[in-house]
This record gives C-alpha cells, sequence and structure tokens, in this order.
C-alpha cells in the first residue's frame, strides 16, 4: 500500500467534563455548569463525539432531575459508547477533607457501575503537602478493590503541582498500588509540563493507561501551573506542545481506548457550546491525520 494510501485511523473521541461545561471552572463555587446534562449530551452527540465525561455536581443534578435510568437512558439514546467519571480527591485524608472525599467516591462508584463507567477519574494533593508514600499506595489499592466492584476502573492524573506531579510517579505509584482496576490518565498538558519526553511515552506498557486527554498550550506558563491549565490552554495544533508526536507515541504503545478532548481557557468558554465542541473535535482530529502522514 503506497502512502497515499495508508488507511486513517480516526479515534472515539470523548469530551471531558470541563470541555463540554460552559462559563463553569474548577475549583470556582460549586462547579455545576449552567447547561444541563441533557443539552450538553445531546449537542455533543449530534456532533460525533462517542465518549462524555461527567463532573461529580453535574452528575448528581442530573440524576436528581432525570433519574438513573432516564440518565442512563439520555446517553444510550444519543449514542455514547463512554461515560467518564470526576473527580476523587482527598482520598488520602483524614477528617472533614475524607469525609467530602467518601460521600463523592460513593455516589461516584454507584453511579459508575449504574452507568458502566470506563473509570472515574482520581486526582492528588495539589496544596503542597505531602503525605506518607505508604499512605498513597493503600488508599489508592482500596480504591481499586472497590472500583473493580463496582464494574469500572480507577484512572489516575498526575498533576505537575500535585505530590504526584509526573509519568514516573505516576507508575511507581500504580506499580506498587498492583491492583488491575489502578491505571493512568495521561494528559498532555501534564505530560509536557511534566517533563516527560515523548519517546518515554512510547515506550510506555499499554497496561498502565486508562485514558489520554489532548489540547495544547504555549510552552511558557504566564501566571502559575494551576492558573493557566485553567485558563490558558488551547486547541490542539493550536499552540507549541508536539500534539501530533504525542498521538503518535500513543498510538505505539497499542492503546486501544478513546482519547479524551480537555480544553480549559476563557477563550473555550467564551463560545456556544456547538462552536467549542466542534472547533475541539476537528483541532484533535486534524492532528491524528497529521501523527499518521508523517
Amino acid at each position: 500500500m503506497s502512502k497515499s494510501e495508508k488507511q486513517i485511523f480516526v479515534p472515539d473521541l470523548l469530551a471531558t467534563c470541563w470541555t463540554t461545561a460552559g462559563t463553569s471552572k474548577p475549583a470556582v463555587g460549586d462547579e455545576l455548569s449552567p447547561l444541563s446534562l441533557q443539552y450538553r449530551i445531546e449537542t455533543a452527540s449530534k456532533l460525533g463525539w462517542q465518549g462524555f465525561g461527567i463532573l461529580h455536581a453535574d452528575l448528581m443534578r442530573g440524576v436528581q432531575e432525570l433519574g438513573v435510568p432516564g440518565l442512563k437512558k439520555l446517553i444510550s439514546d444519543n449514542g455514547i459508547q463512554y461515560v467518564e467519571l470526576e473527580c476523587i480527591n482527598d482520598w488520602f485524608t483524614s477528617g472533614s477533607r475524607r469525609e467530602k472525599s467518601d460521600y463523592v467516591r460513593k455516589n461516584l462508584l454507584n453511579l459508575a457501575a449504574e452507568l458502566e463507567a470506563i473509570h472515574v477519574k482520581m486526582g492528588s494533593e495539589t496544596d503542597g503537602s505531602i503525605w506518607p508514600w505508604e499512605k498513597l499506595v493503600e488508599e489508592a489499592h482500596q480504591l481499586g478493590v472497590e472500583a473493580q466492584a463496582a464494574g469500572t476502573r480507577i484512572a489516575i492524573e498526575f498533576l505537575p503541582f500535585s505530590q504526584i506531579d509526573s509519568l514516573e510517579t505516576g507508575v511507581k505509584l500504580v506499580d506498587e498500588v498492583n491492583h488491575s482496576a489502578v491505571g493512568l490518565l495521561l494528559d498532555i498538558w501534564h505530560v509536557v509540563h511534566g517533563h516527560t519526553p515523548i519517546e518515554v511515552v512510547a515506550r510506555l506498557p499499554k497496561r498502565y493507561i486508562f485514558g489520554i486527554e489532548l489540547n495544547d498550550a504555549l510552552l511558557k506558563i504566564e501566571n502559575d501551573l494551576f492558573y493557566d491549565t485553567v485558563h490558558n490552554r488551547m486547541y490542539c495544533g493550536e499552540g507549541e506542545f508536539k500534539v501530533s508526536e504525542f498521538i503518535a507515541a500513543i498510538l505505539a504503545t497499542g492503546y486501544e481506548g478513546p482519547y479524551g478532548v480537555e480544553i480549559l481557557s476563557d477563550e473555550h468558554r467564551s463560545l456556544d457550546l456547538d462552536e467549542a465542541l466542534t472547533r475541539a473535535r476537528d483541532t484533535a482530529l486534524a492532528q491524528f491525520i497529521k501523527a499518521q502522514e508523517s
């Protein structure tokens, strides 16, 4: 087969929760989107997305308004094949933080079972505190046990401004947790700012990879890592990340799941949902073509 006749792989794309959330932002207020889940899911489906991410606050409002059967029917009727739920934070803490975390954890795992979620995202400490490593391993293993019982998996998202700050740290944690229901979510933003070389990603055994997130940005941090990850992301191919090379590296691992597109930016939040999701989808797919034609 000639290069011009080469079959181009077209991925299933998942619109992560913040990509469809309208004007809401992480860690601001109750994080509830001003847009209904029904509108967001129907719009994503209409525009060719195969997966959909739901934040805990929006999920609970959706269940209150539609009931679990109604939400399941909404997802099914719109052909959504992959449901992603987020996010379990503070799973390593105690006291009031742990009480809140356990409430979210219970809801997400119970509804992951009902909605057949492919995974539940899990965060890390971001306030600068360092928790005992053995505590992280123990608690993450227990989460794996509970997730497996719910028919889902736990995807750890390493963040360069957190205790689990890099791919290397994430792999170490997964290795020591040693549970088949605990793996990693690789967001290109965090890979780049966690200083992980693309060739290291390409060598990662696919058993570690539970999810992927695509976006773009400038390489220089304008404010701080957290501010820029919330306000200054860009559509794929419009920044300075080597998005097509990252995609090629993920393809080299043999990863076969959906690719999330996570756009958090002031520009993205200013657009109506149709335009925002169309632009997010088209720019991501263009990078897949580029990755396979190079």
